[in-house]
């Protein structure tokens, strides 16, 4: 009799052991699982891979380009979104590659790429490091210029964000701000001087072939440096050539981008 009890509880203990081995992995909960994170990037990613480059700062080239390198030995040129620091031959040119590199040279940082230049093989991307906008200190200390030229890159709250900072740090004089009449770097690049001492147009447009008969010679100079340009029409429809410093340089006459 005892024995035929045993042959049932080891029957039975077969079956059960059969039936949940059956169960589907999926049915099966454990406490062990873990949330994915997701980061959230802009929607047009760079090559189709990369939107995010995490990594040391390992170098600082100066005011607004770094170098970042990542753990598996990358090595990305990253020029700051949004701003535009002092050239090499400017007043607190020096003063504005220091003041990054005290904030982020030899650090982690994050970098949230927007688009690649392709003409200098670098990516152009907002910075992070403990969660600070890098690019908006350099504003806010009077080191660095909001970069109004590409100011349609940023969105709205971005924009609104670095022209506050920017105008505060006018406001108190702060850094670069300190001189009566600071030259902006674009301005600068092109050879141009500030705005309260040249009338021309600024790196941003180029203004019209309709100039009075007393400055015919300055105009059919522009019409030649026109006709040896290359116009290229972007992708928001703005018409523009790259200048010899690299920048892109937008024009009112959106003709010039059309091909004959």
């Amino acid at each position: 009799m005892l024995r035929k009890i045993n042959y049932v509880i080891a029957i039975s203990c077969f079956a059960i052991n059969i039936a949940f081995a059956q169960i589907p992995p999926e049915k099966v909960s454990t406490q062990t699982d873990k949330q994915k994170v997701t980061v959230v990037v802009p929607s047009a990613t760079i090559d189709g891979k990369i939107n995010l480059i995490e990594g040391r700062v390992s170098l600082v080239y100066d005011g607004d380009t770094i170098s970042v390198t990542t753990k598996d030995g990358k090595i990305y040129s990253i020029w700051l979104k949004g701003i535009d620091a002092p050239e090499s031959k400017q007043n607190y040119a020096k003063k504005s590659r220091k003041m990054l590199a005290d904030l982020i040279e030899g650090k982690d940082v994050k970098v949230i790429v927007y688009k690649k230049d392709l003409l200098y093989d670098r990516y152009i991307g907002m910075v992070y490091f403990n969660g600070e906008d890098v690019g908006l200190r350099q504003v806010e200390t009077g080191m660095a210029w909001h970069y109004k030229q590409f100011a349609y890159e940023q969105t709205s709250e971005e924009r609104k964000l670095y022209i506050q900072t920017e105008q505060k740090a006018r406001t108190e004089k702060i850094g670069l701000w300190e001189d009566s009449k600071p030259v902006a770097p674009w301005e600068f690049r092109s050879g141009k001087k500030t705005k309260d001492n040249d009338d021309e147009p600024t790196a941003t447009t180029e203004s019209s072939s309709n100039t009075p008969a007393s400055n015919s010679s300055s105009s059919s100079t522009n019409q030649n440096n026109k006709s040896a340009r290359t116009y290229i029409l972007g992708p928001r429809g703005g018409c523009y050539y790259v200048s010899e410093s690299g920048k892109k340089v937008y024009v009112q006459d959106k003709s010039l981008c059309v091909k004959p």
